[in-house]
């Protein structure tokens, strides 16, 4: 009977190339590991900031709904929709923002449907209006398929303004 060595126990000289081989699978092998944790550790850099970011809004609001509920009765139940005028000259065709100034901040209740224009330099609330909301149909955006068609896939869209219509209305 033949006593059966497996190749890894017979001490069998290595040739270069399969050194080369072996060498370079091993730095494949740790480069991969190496870009999955780094991957791993940017996702989870970024979700801590993102968490950080939306404590910070959550505590921007609060003080706000406490600071405005000061100057006018807020509807309860309800947390709204914090929004800053960042460029007045682009809202001054809407009856709602007519005063507004970069910095003033908007409180949007959906609910309610009411929103608030309030400027924190001077204390002050500028504007009250009824919050008209419109529902559209989401956008697409073509997308070419295997077979060349071109197929439209729906694509869900977050507002990230606040606009009023020329009726003083404002929409979301």
């Amino acid at each position: 009977m033949t006593n059966f060595t497996p190749l890894a126990a017979q001490n069998l000289p290595r040739t270069k190339t399969q050194t080369i081989v072996i060498i370079a699978l091993a730095g494949i092998f740790v480069l991969i590991l190496g870009l999955g944790f780094y991957a791993y550790s940017q996702q989870k850099k970024s979700q801590m900031l993102q968490n950080k970011l939306d404590q910070n809004l959550q505590s921007e609001t609060a003080n706000l709904v406490e600071t405005v509920g000061k100057l006018i009765r807020l509807p309860q139940g309800e947390t709204p929709s914090l929004a800053t005028v960042l460029d007045k000259t682009q809202l001054q065709s809407q009856e709602f923002f007519r005063n507004a100034e970069n910095g003033d901040k908007i409180l949007v209740y959906k609910n309610a449907k009411k929103a608030i224009l309030y400027r924190p330099s001077e204390n002050k609330i500028i504007e009250v209006g009824p919050v008209k909301m419109e529902i559209t149909p989401a956008p697409t955006i073509p997308t070419a398929s295997p077979s060349g068609k071109i197929i439209f896939r729906p694509v869900s869209i977050k507002p990230t303004s606040y606009q009023a219509s020329p009726s003083a209305t404002p929409k979301l």
